[in-house]
């Protein structure tokens, strides 16, 4: 048996070394996918951030979430696409399914046009070197302007993500310094989410997604904006919850993560925690920078 690009890496790159053997294949495969379409050396730097690169923290709805970046010569035609390829790769190694119907196609287009629940972007240098979030994140431009946090999500990823191939390029998404305007958006955002999902719930049966994402959003936002780390669950959420902030939602919170369950009074709950969760984080900020003064 051939060994794998990124296989021969190893020794070289750290990250490749301590990944789960499943996530080596599909981004080797991504990989390649990517020089074949685009040719041998267009691709840049790889990233690969979120649940993957925390062992620990890998649940049955965890995905994959990388940052692929492709020399200026590769048009936003070619990537555009490469999209489905890539979409059944992810489909390929578990990562990702594929419903059919109104319901499940219209989300689908919600999510794309959010960036929401996409696991794999592509962007050009440029658009690193420009930090613009919507080309690289490939969101609506309105919807980022309005909606997205795009400070903290860059910052997490900058600081949190590791390089699985290529060139480190995460220290154009680090410079960034989230303030009270972006934790509105968070806010706005993951509480759009949650309400969202409790319309849609009489119309799936495991629409738990949602909701649980909505949750971990806003835990992440917060913990990046209050401690500049956004991504370690298993410390925020006591965290928060030695501050008093709903203790026994978080508790079912983690549980449903580990086994979703369809709870229809949990998802009722979200939004409100989401609120409070973000007024918590905004008033420990207010009171450090008092304490700082």
């Amino acid at each position: 048996m051939l060994e794998s690009r990124l296989y021969c890496l190893e020794k070289a790159n750290p990250t490749v070394k301590c990944l789960p053997d499943r996530v080596n294949c599909y981004l080797d495969d991504v990989i390649r996918l990517l020089e074949q379409r685009f040719g041998k050396h267009a691709v840049v730097s790889g990233i690969i951030f979120g649940t993957q690169v925390r062992k620990r923290d890998i649940k049955p709805l965890s995905d994959c979430d990388m940052l692929i970046v492709v020399k200026d010569t590769v048009t936003r035609k070619e990537i555009k696409e490469v999209q489905p390829f890539l979409r059944a790769l992810e489909i390929k190694h578990g990562f990702g399914k594929y419903k059919t119907g109104l319901v499940d196609a219209t989300l689908r287009v919600v999510e794309s046009t959010t960036g929401m629940f996409v696991s794999h972007f592509i962007c050009r240098e440029q658009d690193m070197r420009r930090r613009d979030f919507a080309r690289i994140f490939n969101t609506n431009k309105f919807v980022t302007l309005v909606l997205a946090p795009w400070k903290i999500v860059m910052g997490s990823v900058g600081n949190t993500g590791k390089v699985f191939f290529g060139a480190d390029l995460r220290h154009f998404l680090r410079d960034t310094r989230p303030g009270p305007l972006q934790m509105m958006k968070s806010l706005a955002m993951d509480y759009a989410i949650a309400i969202g999902n409790i319309f849609i719930y009489p119309l799936r049966k495991t629409n738990y997604k949602y909701t649980l994402e909505a949750i971990k959003w806003s835990i992440n936002a917060c913990g990046y904006y209050l401690f500049k780390n956004g991504t370690d669950l298993n410390k925020l959420v006591p965290a928060f919850a030695n501050l008093g902030l709903a203790p026994r939602f978080l508790e079912q919170f983690m549980q449903y993560r580990n086994c979703p369950v369809r709870d229809p009074k949990f998802a009722v709950k979200a939004p409100f925690i989401i609120t409070k969760l973000h007024a918590l984080a905004l008033k420990l900020k207010k009171i450090a920078v008092r304490v700082l003064i």
